[in-house]
């Protein structure tokens, strides 16, 4: 990708290339101690840079060079030394301000990510963000919000979204394992974990057997309280009796005597707990439901391109669309903020089939999808009223006579619809949660 990063004449694109690490014309330099892989010593490497097109590619550059940082610089040689960045990571920073071209993985994304929020490059941290998120699994989520956390940026977010609602299968997967226990401790402070409260005392329990092994220390109940922080995030309060019986089973000494008469006492009734949360997490059951659009075969615009714009109060789980008419669907996205919709995913669909679509929509995320039809199709334009020469003509009917129904749904709705809608689809299947 090229990004034009200045409107001078001088600055060209190819007059950056030709800059970039060049030591001749560079006013700046930058100073790497290299540990030498052979006999682990260390040696000091270079990389040579021009401040005028630092300054231009980062505000940080800016005022390190422009501002009251350069005032204050105590460099007579223009030589800035570099220690939390690993030269190859720079090297990829400088590409990216010089020629817009960056590499990145899974890899060193994350080494990327910070070095653009450190310098402030804007476009290169929201490209890091739209990479994770497109790589975004459940297999990897809490691996991806442990490295991206310290920049609390869309992608924790995103990552903390899907924590939520997708916990109670989180915690078989060997990353919930590998969690540091900051994080962890962090997590489990939260009001929206999906998952028993039993499952997760169980859970953290083997955490913190394994957090003992990694440690090299024995796994008893000394220890294992002070690995999971004597389970003071555990809200035994909010369980029943017969599971409080089995974490007294399952953990044996886990809790002090005065500890569990504090939670048999608010289990009781007697007077509420002192040691422990007594507040229930919201707590949702997974639920495939399915929408139904009944006016969509009423409409036709010749040409037509359909849409209908939405958020959604909590994830939803996109499974399959089915259509009136052979058409493309046609996801797009835009954070809050942004004015322009950029495209998620598309899918050429044709009807009477139910096509299997994968995707995933976020809370704090506005939607759109798109029906086009582009190629032929046995169903011909419906009568009159329905039959349409201008957009005006639809917009007009389909407002006087468009009603959704819904299948399968209780009052926990998760769409909320932003504009009057017309499509070609006729179902969306998907799951989501109901909160309780």
């Amino acid at each position: 990708m090229d990004v034009d990063n200045s409107t001078d004449l001088d600055l060209t694109l190819d007059t950056r290339k030709y800059l970039l690490y060049n030591a001749n014309e560079s006013d700046v330099k930058f100073m790497f101690n290299v540990v030498s892989t052979g006999d682990s010593s260390s040696f000091e490497v270079f990389i040579y840079a021009h401040k005028r097109i630092l300054s231009i590619g980062s505000c940080v550059f800016s005022k390190m060079f422009n501002g009251l940082m350069a005032a204050s610089s105590s460099s007579s040689d223009n030589t800035i030394y570099i220690t939390d960045i690993p030269i190859e990571c720079f090297r990829n920073i400088l590409k990216f301000i010089y020629i817009g071209v960056v590499e990145f993985n899974m890899g060193n994304i994350v080494e990327v990510m910070y070095a653009a929020h450190k310098y402030q490059i804007c476009k290169l941290e929201t490209m890091c963000c739209e990479f994770l998120y497109e790589n975004l699994q459940i297999s990897n989520v809490l691996e991806i919000y442990e490295l991206t956390i310290m920049f609390n940026n869309d992608i924790t977010k995103r990552c903390l979204q899907w924590i939520d609602d997708l916990f109670a299968d989180l915690v078989k997967w060997n990353s919930f394992m590998m969690l540091k226990k900051p994080t962890l401790m962090d997590l489990l402070k939260r009001d929206t974990l999906n998952i028993r409260e039993l499952d997760l005392f169980k859970s953290v329990y083997k955490w913190a057997e394994n957090y003992c092994t990694e440690a090299s220390t024995e796994p008893n109940d000394e220890n294992l309280r002070k690995a999971a922080d004597n389970f003071t995030h555990i809200r035994f309060p909010t369980m029943n009796f017969n599971e409080f019986a089995e974490c007294t089973r399952y953990g044996l000494n886990i809790l002090t005597s005065d500890e569990k008469i504090d939670v048999w006492d608010a289990l009781s009734k007697v007077q509420p707990s002192t040691r422990f949360n007594s507040k229930f997490r919201i707590r949702s059951a997974t639920a495939f439901r399915t929408f139904v659009f009944p006016n969509a075969g009423a409409v036709y615009c010749e040409n037509g391109r359909y849409s209908f714009e939405f958020h959604v109060s909590r994830m939803v789980f996109l499974n399959y669309i089915s259509v009136i008419r052979n058409c493309s669907v046609k996801i797009y996205e835009k954070d809050s903020g942004e004015t322009h919709y950029a495209k998620g995913k598309e899918c050429a669909i044709q009807v009477n089939r139910k096509q299997y679509l994968p995707y995933t929509f976020v809370p704090h995320v506005s939607y759109a999808i798109v029906t086009v039809e582009h190629f032929q199709s046995h169903h011909k334009a419906q009568s009159n009223p329905g039959h349409f020469k201008s957009y005006t003509e639809m917009h007009r009917y389909f407002n006087s006579v468009s009603k959704m129904s819904y299948c399968s749904f209780d009052e926990h709705n998760p769409f909320v619809f932003q504009v009057p809608q017309y499509s070609l689809i006729k179902m969306i299947s998907f799951h989501t949660s109901k909160f309780k």
